[in-house]
């Protein structure tokens, strides 16, 4: 009798697998196969990381809990800490992105260094940004003596993130000047803060010497006299303004020439975001594929779904959607349980990869931030007709015009165009001169 029962809750066993397992499946049987590492590959050992794993053969993940506490850490709500827990997630997560050994990875917030663990597990070279004072000066003592990671603090927000790109390609593809090798861990600690935004609103967020504040016309014939979009800047400092560009042409095609030669030499975003920042996060990291290939975060579920989402006239259809069908062609990867995270969140999360477009792959448009200006514009009332919604960048007319000339109506809405139809409407308006200076439109959700 005992043995038959037995034999039943097999069975049953067998038949509920758990939803990390399906998921698990799910994902593996979508890896193309030439991402599968060498069998004879041998395995990057990391060992167990004091205070944030388990003792013994194998550690988990799932320590994590009982090593916040013995060590009396709360998570910080402020800081939109919530840890993922579950290894095999963690595992997903890495298979997810494409990392393989010798690739530049950027994470940021690496919290309890969880994900960070299976990073150098799979052979990458890590950089982590983390904000919390007591994880960073944890992490920092118990990776001290791990080449493979640096560890660097600040808010990723309030960063120079191109120079700290900059340094790790310079570092690990031998591109390494004298002035950069000086570098030390205080220097890059976000010193430039204040850097980036005293200049954010004379650098182009493609890097480019186009700027926010000329007329579209302007911005197309600035583009047309050389300033394209496509070269690689010097990293932003009190010094950068316009005027420079020239000065720094022989250094942006030298760094240009060497990115374009090896696509290792673009870093990889690999990150469980703190889902507060997710909106500030793209708007900072979307444009800058000339130095990244990828962004594989974790985000709110229903703020995944929205973001790939790409048909005109959903009422969640948004300013944002258009800035990442621009910048990037985004995937959703897989559903992360809220129950996988400590302290577990009031939503799921997925991981999704937004694959960015260098610049030159991008939709060509006459000036990108008069591009994005025209949409922000255009979306903050999107039910009104375009030709009074855009004022006082175009005068109706000049809306209704272009609208015309791309075969749309002239009572057309922001929430009814596709990226299509607005890169067509803003071509149109190319050489339309706005009535008023472009305006910082560009935060429009």
């Amino acid at each position: 009798m005992h043995k038959k029962n037995f034999r039943v809750s097999n069975g049953v066993k067998n038949i509920f697998v758990s939803r990390a397992s399906r998921l698990r499946i799910r994902l593996l049987a979508l890896q193309p196969q030439e991402s599968t590492a060498p069998s004879d590959e041998k395995k990057i050992e990391i060992p167990p990381m004091g205070w944030l794993w388990q003792a013994g053969k194998s550690p988990s993940a799932s320590a994590t809990v009982a090593n916040l506490r013995e060590n009396r850490i709360k998570p910080k709500k402020s800081l939109g800490q919530n840890f993922l827990t579950d290894d095999n997630i963690l595992k997903d997560i890495v298979s997810a992105s494409g990392v393989q050994p010798g690739d530049l990875v950027l994470e940021i917030g690496p919290g309890t260094g969880n994900l960070t663990k299976h990073l150098l597990e799979r052979g990458a070279l890590v950089t982590a940004v983390e904000k919390d004072d007591t994880l960073y000066e944890r992490l920092i003592e118990e990776y001290k003596d791990n080449p493979s990671l640096k560890i660097v603090k600040g808010d990723v927000l309030r960063s120079n993130v191109d120079q700290i790109i900059r340094d790790m390609i310079q570092q690990h593809r031998g591109c390494s000047s004298a002035h950069s090798s000086a570098h030390t861990q205080s220097d890059v600690e976000l010193h430039a803060e204040a850097n980036s935004a005293s200049t954010s609103n004379s650098i182009a967020e493609d890097g480019s010497s186009d700027v926010a504040f000329l007329t579209d016309a302007a911005a197309l014939r600035l583009t047309s006299n050389g300033s394209h979009s496509g070269s690689i800047p010097p990293a932003p400092s009190d010094e950068t303004t316009i005027s420079n560009s020239s000065d720094t042409g022989s250094e942006e095609a030298a760094e240009l020439s060497h990115l374009k030669s090896s696509q290792q030499d673009k870093v990889r975003v690999v990150a469980n975001l703190p889902y507060n920042i997710t909106k500030e996060f793209l708007k900072l990291m979307l444009p800058k594929g000339h130095l990244v290939s990828e962004l594989n975060i974790m985000i709110q579920e229903e703020v995944a779904w929205r973001l790939v989402n790409k048909t005109p006239g959903r009422p969640d259809y948004r300013a944002m959607n258009l800035r990442v069908q621009f910048y990037s062609k985004p995937k959703y990867r897989f559903l992360i349980p809220k129950e996988r995270y400590f302290p577990a969140p009031g939503v799921d999360g997925a991981l999704v990869t937004f694959r960015l477009l260098p610049p030159l792959a991008r939709p060509s448009v006459p000036s990108e931030r008069g591009f994005i200006a025209l949409v922000g514009k255009a979306f903050l009332e999107r039910r009104k007709m375009m030709r009074n919604s855009v004022q006082p960048l175009y005068t109706s007319q000049q809306m209704e015009s272009a609208l015309v000339h791309c075969g749309l109506r002239p009572d057309s809405r922001a929430q009814d165009l596709s990226l299509a139809d607005f890169v067509g409407v803003h071509r149109a308006l190319g050489e339309a001169v706005a009535k008023e200076l472009l305006v910082d439109y560009e935060t429009a959700d």
